[in-house]
């Protein structure tokens, strides 16, 4: 029987080669539309190397590969590792091919896992690459709690961690999707206890001048406390200085003190205007609910010869192809008082109360927003003027922690908005530019609201499952006016119970 080659042996020149590893980590990836199957594995040795096959591979291999077992592969391409996020230092890559064979193999030692561990001085120096992932352990000195947030339109899960290493140099990490989920007991039962945590793969991020480490995709590994021997050394030269595991509560606006609000009101000065779902949609002369357009080419393939208007629209309260369409606001503005900041959603008419001017009159044609980035000078110049809100909390707001409040009423004038703010004891809000926001931590003041617990019936209430966010198709842009307050009405608000938010933080993702 012919014997194995060590992975730093492999080279391009040819394609019979055999190994015998374990694979490490088994994933797929989707890469530009491009489904393949990813794997890390290591010999005998402690060297790793990444594996990876195409799609018209993976029926055929899937079900032969699992994580922590060994194999014997045969006749594999050998290429050039390159490009980011490279999970082995390696200079080359197998690539699965048409003649490629696996069978299974006595397993290798437990102890095999090619951890290449990093240190956390290097990595505040920046002398790593961050082209290449790495493996860290630390001892979790801080934890927070797991947040859902709206990253590319799309929900996922959060956590927010501090590492220290033996030298007591300390680290920020972030936990993504489901790994994240992976350490939710953790953050739920946080106790003072020593915890040490492992990551492999890796990524480095460099935001504002400081390192911290993300898992990258779905190519990494966590581990806590782990029985290995570079684990348990690690832990024996950690300071004996008790320092342990502390619980702490992230900068993540979320209503603290009851689930069942429904209504409140606050005093907000507007910072920018978030263009991420541009500033009007199409909706439905007829109803006013939102309207998607046809593809007009593909209906004129299947109807030849049937006339058909430059643009049709599906109206789903209607059940219609309709022609007749109106531009609808839907400003997002991006708010603060002198405590923090979030993000309030208003609709056609209470947006008009503020633009002082139609949706349509400040587009010059009917259809989809094209570059949502360019607004009209009468929204820009909303930026900077303080009103007071009246807000819709949602099951969105306290159970996903959606920083996104719908504004059901809005008051615009000056002199009431001063009277508020007096009968209130709300501070008038800073005049901050947004690019120089800062992060407001947890010991800086807590800003209030003003719970309404009055029934509001100009402004109704859409319900919505506990599971939904603001669904930014499903409305009509039928918001009411907002009536002139009375001495009276201010006074009354500003009696009404208060409840306590959490400062808001500005995440930026740039995976």
């Amino acid at each position: 029987m012919s014997t194995f080659t060590f992975l730093t042996a492999l080279k391009p020149f040819k394609t019979q080669w055999r190994i015998r590893v374990k694979i490490l980590k088994l994933w797929k990836q989707y890469l530009n539309g491009i489904e393949t199957m990813e794997m890390v594995v290591v010999d005998e040795l402690n060297q790793t190397m990444h594996v990876s096959m195409k799609k018209q591979f993976i029926k055929k291999f899937e079900n032969l590969l699992e994580e922590g077992t060994t194999k014997i592969i045969t006749n594999f391409q050998v290429t050039h590792n390159g490009g980011k996020f490279r999970t082995t230092s390696h200079v080359y890559k197998i690539q699965f091919a048409a003649t490629t064979s696996i069978r299974p193999s006595e397993d290798l030692d437990a102890t095999i896992l090619g951890l290449k561990l990093v240190n956390f001085a290097d990595i505040h120096e920046g002398k790593l690459n961050p082209d290449f992932l790495i493996d860290i352990v630390g001892q979790i000195v801080s934890i927070g709690e797991v947040e859902i947030l709206n990253v590319n339109k799309k929900q996922t899960k959060r956590l927010t961690m501090t590492l220290r290493d033996t030298s007591d140099v300390r680290l920020n990490f972030v936990l993504w999707g489901n790994y994240a989920e992976s350490l939710e007991s953790v953050a739920t039962h946080a106790t003072n206890a020593t915890i040490c945590f492992v990551l492999r793969f890796g990524k480095l991020r460099l935001y504002q001048g400081v390192w911290s480490i993300d898992n990258c995709y779905s190519s990494s590994i966590v581990m806590t406390d782990p029985d290995l021997p570079e684990i348990n050394s690690f832990r024996n030269r950690l300071p004996k200085d008790d320092v342990t595991l502390s619980y702490t509560h992230p900068n993540q606006l979320t209503i603290v003190n009851s689930v069942s609000v429904e209504k409140c009101v606050t005093m907000a000065t507007i910072m920018s205007i978030d263009t991420e779902f541009g500033w009007y949609y199409m909706s439905c002369k007829v109803c006013s609910k939102k309207v998607l357009p046809l593809d007009m080419d593909l209906l004129k393939e299947q109807y030849p010869g049937r006339p058909f208007p430059k643009q049709l629209w599906k109206c789903g309260k209607c059940k219609d192809d309709v022609e007749s369409v109106v531009p609808a606001f839907m400003l997002t503005f991006r708010v603060m008082d002198n405590t923090g900041e979030t993000k309030f959603l208003l609709f056609d008419k209470l947006a008009m109360e503020v633009v002082n001017q139609t949706a349509a009159q400040l587009t010059e044609s009917v259809e989809e927003i094209q570059d949502p980035d360019v607004l009209p000078l009468p929204i820009s110049n909303i930026c900077g003027k303080t009103f007071l809100f009246k807000l819709s909390i949602e099951s969105s707001n306290i159970v996903f922690n959606s920083d996104v409040y719908k504004v059901t009423k809005i008051v615009t004038q000056s002199d009431m908005v001063k009277e508020f703010s007096e009968i209130s004891g709300f501070l008038t809000t800073p005049d901050v530019k947004s690019e120089e926001m800062g992060f407001i931590t947890p010991d800086e003041q807590v800003p209030k609201m003003l719970l309404d617990s009055g029934d509001d019936d100009n402004s109704p209430q859409s319900k919505r499952k506990s599971d939904e966010m603001i669904d930014f198709d499903d409305h009509n842009g039928e918001q009411s006016t907002s009536k002139k307050a009375a001495n009276g009405d201010m006074k009354a608000l500003a009696s009404e119970v208060k409840i306590s938010l959490k400062p808001v933080k500005k995440e930026k993702v740039d995976d």
